[in-house]
């Protein structure tokens, strides 16, 4: 056991996780890439075991069951009208539901691959918007560590993190500039250039939310 996983495990335990939990984290190798150190001690590392916990629960869910079916008359329903948010809210809602499908991409890799094509995804979004960056962001890293899972145990990886709203992140700043014009050209609603706005998420964040959710399935 590294010293990382001490430590994620000691916080596990002040934050009232089961036995099982705790154990769970000291005892599964780290997810991802990272420090071979095993006296190494940080945010990222303790995010690693946390991560790989947290894969091994997702692949204990169970499997869905499909939807049954009702038989009901067909009726034509009046489309979905799109949000009309701004540009990065919007493309954080792709970020989310991908992420939820099953991807691992980071929030800025989104921004760069569409600066790098020069055009948008999708945005057809049925609202409100409530988006939930830190769990994107936790969930993509599980969906990562269960790397070659088969799909169906990716997309029920959400399962072992909840939807918890937040405040959303801003478009990196090398994209910024990209972005404005982009919503401006399109019609789409400007993206926030507050210098304030969190344009990533913190892996201190991302480690607390990490430990919250593995507490919680404990209890």
């Amino acid at each position: 056991m590294t010293q990382a996983q001490l430590e994620a495990a000691r916080r596990l335990q002040h934050a009232g996780a089961g036995l099982g939990v705790v154990e769970l984290v000291g005892s599964l190798p780290l997810a991802g890439r990272g420090s071979l150190d095993p006296e190494r001690v940080d945010d990222r590392e303790m995010l690693r075991a946390c991560v790989s916990a947290l894969a091994y629960l997702a692949r204990q869910l169970p499997a869905e069951q499909p939807p049954r079916r009702h038989r009901r008359r067909w009726r034509r329903e009046p489309p979905p009208a799109a949000v009309r948010a701004p540009l990065d809210e919007l493309v954080g809602a792709v970020w989310e539901r991908r992420v939820r499908a099953g991807a691992g991409v980071r929030w800025r890799r989104v921004w760069e691959a569409m600066h790098a094509h020069g055009s948008l995804p999708p945005l057809d979004v049925v609202g409100p918007l409530r988006l939930d960056p830190v769990g994107t962001d936790l969930l993509r890293r599980v969906n990562q560590a269960l790397g070659t899972a088969p799909d169906a145990v990716r997309a029920r990886a959400g399962g072992v993190v909840r939807h918890r709203p937040g405040e959303p992140l801003g478009v990196p700043q090398p994209y910024l500039a990209w972005a404005v014009a982009a919503a401006e050209q399109r019609g789409l609603g400007v993206p926030s250039t507050d210098p304030g706005r969190p344009r990533g998420v913190p892996v201190a964040a991302t480690l607390d939310r990490a430990i919250e959710e593995l507490s919680w399935r404990a209890g």
